[in-house]
């Protein structure tokens, strides 16, 4: 036996043993659950631990390295060596032992207030050496700049490991120490001042310096860490599979990581670009161009971790691979710190500048390379904003340095501008308050505020910066002397296209995706930002979404750093997850021992259940006589037991009275119709009687097909007698005056009456005439009697044919109709009015046209308000398949009309209406809810009309379609009209004239061939005709003549 759920079906030993399934599994998840979720605290507690271990020994590291490098610099400081300007060699001795003793510095130097730099540089790392091209054995790199009459020159002075110079050259440079920031600082400065991350400009690599100032000298000692030293040592750190280490500042600036910045692979391609042999040779003695870079001017000019990065970069970099020029970036400095060191020559380039008459003046302007749209930017909230005249005296942050800034001063007087040190820093004003705007580039401002998490700003674009153009391209600024250099990146500029600009703003002005903030040189999600802020969460893992996935968040306090750690969370778990995988494998391997078991516990239940199962098809087969008690010793199946013999007595009982019901609505059915006419109830009670007749031979034949068919159970006899008992049943619908239709001018009366009047109405006619004649003529009777004996004569003749016609009997032939034209072209004059005395719907049928008396008619018409439409627009119904020709009206009256009848007494539309009885049959059946054993009642009822040639109604089955109880009831409807003496429009026909028609239509492919034949070689033709035809009907058939086998 099945057990239901829905759609699910299961036995009941299957749900037995699911259920023991299921509360074994339950109680087998809940214990692994349990374990899962302790230890896997446990392993967040244990990574967290880890991760602050680690955290502790990175600050202990920091602060222990910083500590003893300032003590050690302090150190060196008060060394008098170090004061003597003859003691090169001494301080040379000294920055080599220090640099020996630890590997994380880079290089010593000092620096002095002329500008001159006397620096030892380490080439201990690959790095160094790959980048300074050192060559075996050269261990140190000394470094001097100094000035005299020819201007300021570097001298590189390659030494081995005991400092004995090995080869040096010398160039020209700009490098002035008293610029740098490590240097002014440091003068400043009460102690030693630690910087931020920036570019060595004499190694090209990125760092940080600690320096301090000698006594009370304006000399200043320095050294220099680089930042690969840091990223070094967070890769070593193998703290977890997969995890990111960083090392950054509070406002999310990243110091180092274990990872290299993420930047975009993008590959830009090189256009097309020619020197000409001038350019060649001037490229070629131009040397080393001095480019600037600033540090936070992102996505276009910043620095990270030391490294030149953005859109301007990449175009300096093209453009130097389009011409052959050889370039060395320089940062470390503001925008204003880059401007004065152009202006004083020590840059040759300045990109990522604005054109302006202030600008020109000390620069020459490149043409544009790249477009910057204004747009301020607010919280959010505030209205909408199209110029800065509308910002009235409220405070705008703009970036220091910048271009623009004198402008805005000089057309806004009143607004209160607030510099920033960047275009970050702008921002950060404004979400903290201190600025309601802040005015920039757009895609600066939404590229610092889309990678360094900021607050939710509102954008204002386009914006109105006053009567001026502003400026909004970007362009290089060359030396004012340098046209040559200003031509040929002209040149450059404009070989550019679609191509290169498309790839750039692919790398550097797209939406990056989470995790692309280490781009912009910050830590790559915001939860290292906030967590170590937090005293509850610090130190402490915390669950984000990153790089599409479930990761961990860890971030604390490092000094005055911070360091963090992001890792995924299936890294943590992943050892957790083997010991429940395992503790799973091992509990379903127990469920599978216990299977056999508890398959064992279902079968006290499934036994019992099945038996009953059995006797409840019984109940579904109504084979209620043998249905058993089955006794059991568990109350409740022996409970079910009981029920079922009780539930079995209601159906077999209910069953009856519902049998008892159909029928007794056959016979209310059978009754009204033959309340309604006599003729069809007979119909409708002889056929079930032929139709059995013919169906319990069928069903014992043995030669095919009936072989193969056979209506077995007392169901399917039901199911076809009381589809040959309701098989006309929609003639209930069907007019009385149409089926009892015996004359053609019949319809509620015979109509022949109104005709005959007439008839009699030109007969008086005609002896009126003759009267009056006779009274004007007297000596003319003699000839006016001939006349209207000859008109009285005619109009009998005409009359008698005319009802002869309406008879129906013969075909009517083609001099028949004219006649009937000819006779209908009489006419008669009418005195009285058509129009009263009638019901609406005869008054609406009638033309409208005024009525004019008295009025010459024909003798015979056939007029508008004869025709009657059909309701509903003769619309067959959808959805039962009917197919049938519906003809323009529902009833032609035309007087004509009919009497043109050719055969029969019925008008097209007096067929179709008959025809339309199987419509109704159609709609009655379907609609009612036949249970399963009676399901094709419909179907039988309704297919008798059909033929096997395709052409019946009212679906035009096809022989294919037409099953042998449909084909049998087919032969018995047909035989029982054509034998019928209750029908009042044709006689009545004998045994043998029935048969020949049956077998004429068996010809022309109406009837079965093999039904017929069966009718009679079993001699259910004479054993109905001695039931229900009369003695004068019976009369011989030859059966061989109609028989193929």
């Amino acid at each position: 036996m099945d057990f239901s759920l829905g759609r699910l079906r299961l036995t009941i030993r299957v749900t037995v043993l699911s259920f023991f399934l299921l509360a074994t599994g339950l109680t087998a998840c809940v214990a692994i659950g349990l374990q899962y979720y302790f230890s896997r605290d446990l392993a967040h507690t244990a990574t967290s631990a880890l991760f602050n271990a680690a955290a502790d020994g990175l600050v202990e590291d920091i602060e222990q390295r910083e500590t003893s490098n300032r003590r050690l610099l302090r150190l060196i400081a008060r060394n008098p060596v170090l004061q003597e300007a003859a003691g090169r060699p001494e301080q040379l001795q000294l920055f080599a032992e220090v640099l020996e003793a630890d590997p994380l510095l880079y290089a010593m130097y000092l620096g002095a207030p002329d500008g001159s730099l006397f620096q030892l540089a380490s080439l201990a790392s690959p790095e160094m050496r790959q980048r300074q091209d050192a060559r075996p054995g050269e261990r140190w790199l000394l470094v001097t700049v100094e000035a005299d009459a020819n201007g300021r020159h570097r001298t590189l002075q390659f030494l081995d490991r005991e400092l004995r110079p090995l080869r040096s050259r010398s160039e020209p440079t700009g490098y002035d120490v008293r610029q740098r920031d490590w240097y002014r600082e440091a003068l400043a400065s009460q102690s030693a001042h630690l910087s931020d991350p920036y570019l060595f400009a004499q190694a090209g690599v990125p760092g940080r310096t600690l320096a301090t100032r000698i006594a009370d000298t304006a000399v200043v000692v320095a050294m220099d860490m680089t930042l690969q030293a840091y990223n070094r040592w967070l890769a070593s750190q193998s703290i977890a599979p997969q995890a990111e280490l960083y090392l950054y500042r509070p406002d999310g600036m990243l110091i180092a990581s274990d990872e290299p910045p993420s930047i975009p692979e993008v590959q830009i391609p090189v256009p097309d670009f020619a020197l000409s042999d001038d350019e060649q040779s001037w490229v070629g003695a131009r040397g080393t161009l001095l480019v600037s870079n600033e540090m936070d001017w992102p996505p276009y000019d910043y620095s990270l971790q030391g490294q030149p990065q953005g859109y301007s970069v990449d175009v300096v970099k093209l453009i130097a691979e389009m011409t052959g020029l050889s370039l060395h970036f320089t940062n470390g400095l503001t925008w204003p710190e880059l401007v004065t060191q152009f202006r004083s020559g020590d840059l040759d380039l300045l990109h990522a500048g604005m054109d302006s008459t202030e600008t020109r003046q000390w620069a020459l302007v490149s043409a544009p390379y790249a477009e910057l749209p204004h747009a301020l930017a607010t919280l959010p909230g505030e209205a909408v904003l199209s110029g800065l005249d509308q910002l009235g005296d409220r405070s705008l942050a703009i970036p220091r340095g910048w271009s623009i800034l004198d402008m805005v001063r000089e057309q806004y007087p009143g607004l209160h501008i607030v510099e920033a040190d960047s275009t970050l820093g702008a921002l950060r004003k404004v979400l903290a308050g201190d600025a309601f705007a802040a005015l920039d580039n757009a895609p600066v401002m939404r590229y610092i505020q889309r990678h360094h998490f900021l607050g939710e700003l509102q954008w204002h674009q386009p914006v109105n910066l006053g009567r001026a153009e502003m400026p909004h391209q970007l362009h290089f600024l060359v030396q004012p002397d340098d046209e040559s250099l200003l031509e040929l990146i002209n040149r450059a500029i404009a070989a550019i296209g679609p191509a290169q600009v498309q790839a750039l703003e692919a790398k550097w002005l797209h939406d990056s995706l989470p995790g692309e903030s280490r781009q912009a040189g910050v830590v790559p999600h915001p939860s290292l930002l906030t967590l170590p802020d937090d005293p509850a969460r610090a130190g402490t893992l915390q669950s984000i979404r990153y790089r599409g996935g479930d990761w961990q968040a860890f971030a604390v306090p490092a000094g005055g750093l911070r360091f963090g750690v992001l890792v995924p969370d299936d890294t943590i778990t992943a050892p957790l997850m083997h010991r429940v995988l395992m503790s799973v494998a091992i509990t379903a391997g127990l469920l599978l021992l216990l299977l056999p078991l508890s398959w064992l516990f279902a079968t006290p239940i499934v036994g019992p259940i099945r038996q009953l199962a059995e006797e409840n098809d019984k109940v579904r087969q109504r084979r209620y006589g043998e249905v058993r008690h089955l006794p059991s010793r568990i109350r409740e199946i022996d409970d079910l037991s009981v029920s079922m013999i009780t539930m079995t007595e209601a159906v077999k009982e209910y069953e009856a009275s519902q049998h008892r019901f159909l029928d007794a609505v056959i016979q209310l059915i059978a009754e009204a119709i033959d309340d309604k006419s006599p003729y069809t109830a007979g119909h409708c009670e002889r056929v079930p009687e032929l139709a059995i007749m013919l169906a319990e031979r069928a069903s014992a034949s043995m030669q095919p097909p009936f072989d193969q068919f056979q209506l077995r159970s007392e169901d399917e006899w039901r199911e076809f007698r009381i589809a040959a008992w309701l098989h006309d049943c929609g003639k209930i619908t069907t007019p009385e005056h149409i089926v009892d239709k015996g004359s053609k001018l019949e319809a509620i009366y015979n109509r022949l009456h109104e005709v005959r009047m007439r008839f009699e109405v030109l007969w008086r006619d005609a002896e009126i005439n003759y009267l009056r004649g006779v009274a004007r003529e007297p000596e003319q009777a003699q000839l006016l009697e001939e006349e209207r004996d000859r008109q009285q004569a005619e109009l009998l003749q005409e009359f008698h044919f005319v009802a002869e016609c309406n008879i129906g009997g013969e075909t009517l032939s083609d001099a028949a109709r004219d006649r009937l034209r000819r006779i209908a072209s009489r006419t008669w004059i009418r005195h009285f009015s058509k129009r009263v005395g009638l019901s609406p719907l005869e008054t609406q049928r009638l033309p409208e046209t005024p009525e004019d008396l008295p009025a010459t008619e024909s003798l015979l018409a056939d007029r508008p308000e004869h025709k009657i439409a059909h309701p509903r627009d003769g619309q067959l119904p959808a959805g039962y398949g009917i197919r049938m020709t519906v003809p323009e009206w529902q009833q032609d009256l035309g007087e004509l009309h009919n009497l043109f009848v050719s055969r029969g007494t019925l008008t097209d539309e007096d067929r179709f209406r008959i025809q339309a009885h199987m419509i109704s049959t159609v709609k009655m059946l379907e609609s009612l809810p036949f249970p399963e054993e009676l399901a094709r009642v419909p179907r039988y009822a309704t297919t008798h009309h059909e033929t096997l040639r395709g052409d019946g109604y009212p679906r035009a089955l096809s022989a294919e379609a037409l099953s042998i109880p449909e084909r049998l009831l087919a032969i018995a409807d047909v035989f029982e009209a054509l034998t019928a003496a209750d029908r009042p429009y044709k006689p009545s026909l004998t045994l043998s004239e029935a048969v020949a028609i049956l077998y004429n239509m068996v010809e022309e492919g109406h009837l079965d061939r093999d039904g017929f034949e069966l009718f009679l070689r079993e001699g259910v033709y004479l054993d109905y005709a001695r039931r229900f035809l009369t003695p004068g009907q019976v009369d011989t058939v030859p059966v061989e003549r109609y028989l193929q086998t």
